[in-house]
């Protein structure tokens, strides 16, 4: 090789930063028992929905459970709640548990506020303490189901990030 016709030996630098974001999950599971039947043929075809209020008093669904067909005793596929997106804790929660219907007018069976913390404390409790969701079926008629926490559980995921990695190549001082 000529010295015209030398290799031209650059600089490749790199540069990495690692971005460790940790988000906690509640995984619930939640079962109601000895439910009334609100249609006329069948049993209920209950499902929950849980919401968060928004800064103007507005309920912001933040979880839907499955409709679980002629059920008086539904027990829920897992129920999985970022705290991020629930605010803390300690953010009252508002869960509602409706009767499907298929005009998409479903019937509200009852409704309870309660926060993270005391849905863990219910669930932590060996006394056997339930949670009861206060329904008004009729002017004097208070229909109470039972809500049981059966499982909560706290889970730390950690997110590793790789964030854009850039090369440039100079290609200005041709060696040729």
């Amino acid at each position: 090789m000529s010295p015209a016709h030398t290799r031209y030996s650059g600089q490749l630098t790199g540069y990495a930063e690692e971005s460790v974001v940790s988000e906690t999950t509640v995984e619930l599971i939640l079962k109601c028992s000895d439910m009334e039947s609100k249609d006329l043929f069948s049993k209920s075809d209950p499902f929950l929905v849980i919401s968060k209020p928004t800064e103007n008093g507005m309920l912001d669904p933040i979880w839907k459970t499955d409709v679980l067909r002629n059920d008086h005793d539904p027990r829920w596929k897992p129920i999985f709640l970022s705290i991020q997106r629930v605010g803390n804790k300690d953010t009252p929660l508002f869960i509602e548990c409706f009767n499907f219907n298929s005009n998409g007018k479903h019937d509200l069976l009852g409704k309870v506020q309660i926060s993270l913390a005391e849905l863990e404390k219910l669930h932590a409790a060996e006394t056997g303490e339930n949670l009861f969701i206060l329904v008004s079926a009729g002017q004097n008629h208070e229909n109470k189901i039972q809500l049981l926490v059966d499982k909560y559980l706290e889970n730390n995921q950690h997110i590793f990030l790789n964030l854009n990695p850039m090369v440039a190549i100079d290609i200005t001082g041709n060696p040729f």
